[in-house]
């Protein structure tokens, strides 16, 4: 869904942020102070006021307020934005003139009072010089309900008279506030919402008696405060009566529902600001530190013990401030080469819909190009690679079952768990995800028969390693903590040949979760790229986290020495420049001589998916 500010709320956000910036939160802690050493905290700092004097003058007043006569004539969908700025500033909602509850009952004078009510009470609050509250909570009845209000207002002659207890009256312990606005029951024989009446009330009134404060979190909240009230026959003139009597859940509608609007975006601000600064605070710890944490994780993960969820924020915070070594840098080659690689993208592209059956589909094989190539962008059916409709029966199904029929070794089996878990991760595929996982724990980890030989079969199992990088993927999809979570496999100082491209893909992978690399991850992509200079992903990745240098890395694509110029290579072209060589007599496949030329089909898929922005980016 696209959605775009108007220009007027564009002007406003900027207007709003700017003031916030240079205004409130540099005296946030000043103020907050003030309040701590005031011998009286009910009583405002007068700073307060100040700061509602300059907002008044640069025209940030009553933002809240639709109608141009009282307000800046700004729609709720203009207004939430602001009231997102305000939320985690409540100096800012009350310089702007724009804190609950008094944006409620300016709101509800404006539309439901009478001249004289708006002369009497409106004016002044627009005007930011007092303060109201808003009596409707009960605390003897279920109020959520606000059919089930006992609290009474009874017409006697000219008067309203008024009686009951009303508790978490927010704002009345001001001394600033000057008026309630009190719902009560007026007709109890009347229609459910045709009970109840809205009445102005002087709090200086006789008979309105101030009970005690009510604590949220163990806090009184002053110099706002909530408070319980008993009003005891308490008098005010029927002209004070708005809108009319039993009009009470009328003028409720048209009261809350843009209040609701205000507090669900201040909320939302709220959550925003404490965000950036758990974000913030993860960067505080040490790298060493960090390392330690890590380290401790690490020895845990491998000795098979289960990590305590408590412990998942500071993993977490840990894995940021590492990755944080070597963040992820973009930039691309010449415009010249990304024109040639598109070119050849295109007829790479074209050319799997002749090659893609024989090449990667067909086969346990299958499993892990056909993975490669989701990842890549390609719009592969990785579901049914091996005739099947969920990912998880791959591992499972006695007629196809990959790690018991007789075509690979376990570590290739290792390499199509990681090209499913990238093809899921891409395609945020939480369901098949913890399906596979679920599996093998149900089965102490055993996911089938590997073949390491024409007769010696062994037990494959998902090794804590890659059952931890698969929950780690799962987590960054759907936000479920697991007590493997925060712990991706490491990565091998001395990988063998087979090991290479299933290393720089996790690699790849944690680089894109966290934004960046930590020393240990870098060193290895770089011992890697050292190694195999003309490996094309090898050398994206390392520049990704390095320089973002890509010139090197489009030259390698551009090279028909490792890449074709027209189309992917066919199996029997594959040895040499490539990765996996199918022997024609045992159907195993092999790694190639030829250690220096590490290329697997996929790869320039997966490099030149990147570069032209076709790679998906989470």
């Amino acid at each position: 869904m696209r959605f775009d500010h108007s220009p007027k709320a564009k002007e406003y956000i900027k207007r709003v942020r700017d003031f916030v910036d240079q205004h409130i939160i540099p005296i946030e802690r000043q103020v907050e102070k003030a309040r701590e050493d005031a011998d009286d905290p009910w009583i405002s700092p007068p700073i307060v006021e100040e700061l509602k004097h300059k907002a008044r003058e640069e025209g940030l007043w009553n933002l809240f307020l639709p109608h141009p006569t009282y307000g800046a004539g700004l729609s709720n969908l203009e207004y939430a934005p602001l009231a997102e700025i305000m939320g985690p500033h409540f100096l800012a909602q009350e310089a702007f003139n724009c804190a609950a509850p008094d944006t409620g009952n300016m709101e509800t004078l404006a539309l439901f009072g009478t001249d004289a009510q708006k002369k009497q009470w409106l004016e002044p609050l627009l005007a930011g010089e007092i303060r109201s509250c808003f009596a409707m909570t009960e605390p003897d009845v279920a109020s959520s309900d606000a059919t089930n209000m006992e609290a009474t207002a009874k017409l006697d002659g000219d008067d309203v008279v008024i009686n009951g207890k009303k508790w978490y009256i927010s704002g009345f312990a001001d001394p600033r506030c000057k008026i309630i606005i009190f719902m009560g029951l007026t007709d109890p024989d009347a229609s459910s919402y045709q009970q109840h009446s809205m009445v102005l009330v002087p709090k200086d009134t006789q008979g309105v008696n101030f009970s005690r404060h009510m604590e949220v979190f163990g806090q009184l909240d002053a110099p706002h405060g909530h408070a319980e009230i008993e009003f005891n026959e308490v008098r005010v003139p029927k002209e004070n009566i708005l809108l009319g009597l039993g009009r009470g859940f009328e003028i409720a509608q048209g009261r809350l529902g843009p209040g609701r609007i205000h507090h669900c975006m201040r909320a939302i601000g709220v959550a925003e600001e404490f965000g950036a600064v758990r974000q913030k605070q993860s960067m505080d710890i040490t790298a060493a530190e960090a390392e330690n944490i890590m380290a401790k994780v690490r020895t845990r993960v491998e000795a098979g013990e289960a990590i305590d969820p408590s412990l998942q924020a500071i993993i977490a915070m840990a894995r940021l401030k590492l990755s944080a070594q070597h963040p992820f840098v973009n930039r691309k080659p010449s415009e010249e080469d990304l024109n040639a690689i598109k070119l050849k993208y295109i007829l790479y592209f074209n050319s799997l819909g002749r090659e893609i059956n024989p090449l990667f589909i067909p086969g346990c094989e299958g499993l892990f190009y056909t993975g490669m190539l989701d990842a890549a962008g390609y719009n592969t059916d990785i579901y049914k690679a091996e005739s099947k409709n969920q990912a998880g029966q791959w591992f499972r199904s006695n007629k196809q079952n990959c790690f018991s029929d007789g075509k690979t070794d376990a570590t290739l089996n290792h390499n199509m768990i990681l090209g499913l878990a990238l093809a899921l991760w891409n395609r945020s595929d939480s369901i098949n995800l913890q399906e596979l996982i679920q599996y093998a724990e149900d089965n102490n980890g055993y996911l089938g028969e590997a073949t390491t030989s024409k007769l010696n079969k062994e037990n494959t199992y998902l090794t804590t390693n890659l059952n931890g990088l698969l929950n780690e993927i799962l987590f960054h999809i759907t936000g479920e903590d697991s007590n493997l979570r925060g712990y991706l496999p490491e990565v091998d100082t001395e990988p063998t040949i087979e090991q290479a491209h299933q290393i720089a893909l996790k690699i790849l992978l944690r680089g894109s979760m966290y934004g960046g690399l930590d020393n240990g991850d870098f060193s290895a992509i770089k011992s890697l790229a050292d190694t195999m200079p003309n490996n094309a992903l090898f050398q994206m990745i390392f520049h990704a986290f390095h320089d973002g240098d890509m010139s090197s890395t489009a030259k390698i694509l551009l090279d028909e020495t490792y890449f074709p110029p027209d189309s992917l290579p066919k199996s029997s072209d594959r040895c040499g420049s490539y990765l996996w060589l199918l022997d024609p007599q045992s159907k195993e496949w092999e790694p190639c001589p030829d250690k220096d030329l590490i290329h697997i089909p996929v790869d320039f898929m997966i490099v030149a998916g990147y570069l032209l922005e076709e790679f998906p980016q989470r």
